[in-house]
């Protein structure tokens, strides 16, 4: 699966899962809590490509981290291998819990390159990189300061890292290639639905994108439209 679908897939299935699973477990996440969990999935499925040198991931950093994926790879076996597995999804979510742990600079920077991962795969390329490569960094970073200013280090960022690895896992199952997703035990998962990039592929980006504009509505648009009307009555009062 293309890294656009990933973030897709992993913000979607932030919106399909963790609000009735923490409604469940007793502890609802609010509407704000449920719109910075969609940008840390989605950002975060693209985790499990740190295994490969041309990945969104690569390109963050250049040449630091493309060694660093080129590094990755090398030592868990290639492309789709070690990271691409449920033991590396709890690896993840041992790490966030870890780095949580160091508070506002953290939440900061967790949701920064999400941030910038997400927005770097959104939208038509040409448009994009001509006139809104510069813009990427600056509107991560807008968003990962408010975020990081308003919500202390909570479970549900662990989660959402966990969640959106094996989202990415979920989107690479589905084609043909699978994944080692049982590793140390031997054998690939796939179901073998589609070819990545193919027809069906491109044909899940809209979508996947309808599905989430309706479901982040749903959570969230009543808590945007309250906040235009304040401030609608704030203007005019």
């Amino acid at each position: 699966m293309m890294g656009r679908n990933h973030v897709l897939v992993g913000m979607a299935g932030w919106l399909v899962a963790a609000p009735p699973l923490a409604a469940a477990f007793g502890d609802p996440l609010t509407a704000g809590e449920i719109a910075a969990g969609t940008l840390l999935c989605g950002g975060t499925a693209l985790l499990p490509d740190i295994d490969h040198p041309n990945s969104t991931f690569a390109h963050t950093l250049g040449p630091i981290t493309q060694g660093l994926c080129s590094f990755v790879g090398a030592i868990s076996g290639g492309h789709r291998q070690k990271t691409h597995t449920l033991v590396f999804a709890a690896l993840m979510g041992v790490g966030a819990y870890f780095l949580l742990q160091l508070g506002w600079w953290a939440v900061f920077g967790l949701f920064f390159l999400c941030g910038s991962w997400a927005l770097r795969l959104l939208g038509p390329t040409k448009i994009k990189y001509a006139l809104f490569g510069v813009g990427i960094p600056v509107i991560a970073g807008g968003l990962a300061w408010y975020i990081a200013d308003t919500f202390e280090p909570q479970w549900w960022m662990v989660w959402a890292v966990v969640g959106g690895s094996i989202m990415h896992l979920a989107g690479d199952i589905v084609t043909k290639g699978g994944v080692p997703l049982l590793w140390p035990l031997p054998g690939r998962i796939s179901l073998g639905m589609m070819q990545t990039n193919g027809v069906i592929e491109q044909v899940l980006t809209p979508v996947l994108s309808v599905l989430i504009l309706w479901l982040g509505w749903t959570y969230v648009g009543g808590d945007i439209t309250a906040w235009f009307d304040g401030l609608r009555a704030s203007v005019t009062a």
